[in-house]
């Protein structure tokens, strides 16, 4: 499974002196919060987000990287609830290619919609939330995920553990469609060897 890399977090200032050291502050937890995270001090990492979510709790991306985090340390239902949230919030949300036309904090800090759905599809396949998984995959792919093909495969290995190994592989061979990279294309035709010569007949 290909986790998205933590973004660093950049916040424009802007303001009063006293709101410029909040926003300053944030920023600042997690920005090391990110440091942390790569250096596999998840622990770490996350208390710097909890630190950030207290001072604003509008802020999605402290959320979206302590829930990368939790799911690192197996936390899978800490996770699911910072993915939740972020999506709870989705109503005052813009796409992260919006970011640089709303300078409040909040506006700095959204996660594009996509990613989190596949970050949570991806949790709920550690819980065994197969449905509910491929579910949010599909959301994933509507609301314009950049790896399509790679929700495809996933959304083929959840129909495999389902059973349902022939559809499993109409899936693999939608994601090598979908394919845009040669990395992509590898990883679907893996799949398509591994299960459609097995399961041509078994549909």
């Amino acid at each position: 499974m290909i986790l998205y890399k933590l973004v660093p977090f950049f916040l424009l200032i802007l303001g009063s002196s006293s709101c410029k050291e909040k926003q300053e502050n944030v920023q600042d937890l997690v920005d090391k919060g990110v440091g942390l995270v790569e250096q596999k001090k998840f622990e770490g990492g996350i208390a710097l987000y909890s630190k950030a979510i207290r001072q604003n709790p509008k802020v999605q991306l402290a959320y979206y990287n302590r829930g990368i985090a939790y799911s690192e340390i197996k936390e899978y239902a800490k996770a699911l609830s910072d993915f939740d949230k972020i999506l709870q919030l989705k109503s005052n949300a813009v796409q992260m290619i919006d970011r640089d036309f709303n300078p409040s904090p909040e506006g700095q800090g959204q996660v594009d919609f996509g990613d989190t759905f596949y970050q949570r599809a991806v949790v709920k396949s550690y819980m065994d939330s197969l449905q509910s998984s491929f579910a949010d995959f599909q959301s994933a792919i509507e609301n314009r995920y950049s790896d399509s093909s790679n929700c495809l495969v996933w959304q083929g290995v959840l129909l495999g553990r389902a059973g349902k190994q022939g559809k499993a592989c109409e899936y693999f061979k939608k994601a090598k469609n979908a394919a845009q990279t040669n990395s992509q294309q590898k990883e679907a035709n893996d799949m398509i060897i591994k299960y459609c010569d097995l399961t041509k007949n078994n549909r």
